[in-house]
This record gives structure tokens, sequence and C-alpha cells, in this order.
């Protein structure tokens, strides 16, 4: 919770360990707070603060490094995730490129709303991208993904 009190301690994390993606949930960004206090050298910061109220908000450090486009696209005003196509410089044989979800679901929030919106997302990009790696990475807060069984079959053929 919160990035910018913690952001020493993200860049000590990332360039100890080589890191070329960072993921962050619950970044608590806002709109005035400016890139320049929670950027980490060599990384580019993509964020998607929350509008209605604080704390919340998503954000990934993708290394310079990795080609990447934003997929706005796939945003929802009603969810809190942002989705990028990374392009890496090698990647497995097969996979073209790699799409990364960064979702926090909120405890309080609609698990069958969540469900559905990963599955359309998922839906367009396998339609958009078929030969691509697929990461999603967040805080699903015990989303219970049984309670609706038909989207999950769906997910499954």
């Amino acid at each position: 919770m919160s990035l910018a009190p913690k952001i020493d301690e993200v860049r000590n994390v990332s360039n100890t360990n080589n890191l070329d993606i960072i993921c962050i949930v619950e970044s608590w960004l806002q709109n005035h707070i400016h890139d320049n206090i929670v950027h980490i050298n060599n990384y580019n910061l993509i964020r998607q603060d929350r509008k209605t109220s604080i704390h919340g908000g998503v954000c990934a450090c993708i290394r310079k490094t990795i080609k990447f486009q934003t997929l706005n696209d796939l945003s929802n005003e009603d969810f809190e995730a942002l989705w990028l196509n990374l392009n890496p410089s090698r990647l497995p044989r097969g996979i073209s490129n790699i799409i990364l979800g960064v979702v926090y679901h909120l405890p309080s929030a609609d698990d069958c709303l969540m469900i559905n919106y990963l599955f359309e997302s998922l839906t367009c990009v396998e339609a958009q991208s078929p030969n691509s790696g697929v990461i999603i990475a967040g805080d699903f807060n015990k989303l219970n993904a049984s309670q609706n069984s038909e989207t999950l079959s769906n997910l499954n053929n």
C-alpha cells in the first residue's frame, strides 16, 4: 500500500534483482503525485491511478530495453486494471509477445463482474494476438471464481 513512501525499497529490490517488470497494486498514486517521485532509473512507469477516491491504483515499471504499448481498448473505468503489450527482445519459440495485466480487485467488489471482465479481456487478447503469452498479476482479494461456473467453463473451452 502506497508506493511513494516505499520507493527507495522498490528501487533497491529492482536493482539488486535485475528485474525486467515490476507490477504494483494499491499504488495510492494520484494526479498531484508526479512521476519523478516514484521514478526508477532505467524503467518506464505506466500508471493507472484511481480517479474516484484515494488509495487503490495500479502501475507497472518496465525496463527501458523492453518495447511496450498500453492496451487502452481493454481498460474499463469500473475496474482497476492496466493492460500492456510487451515485446522483449527474446521470447520462447511460438510466442510473439506478452500481454501483461496488472489487476487490483477490491475486497468489497463484485466477484462475478471481475470474472466477466477478465473473461472478456482475455477473449479479446486471444482474438487480437493468438500467439501471445499472457500474464495476469495483482491482488484478487480472495476472488471467488466458483461463483460463476458458467463463465469458468467457457474459460476452459
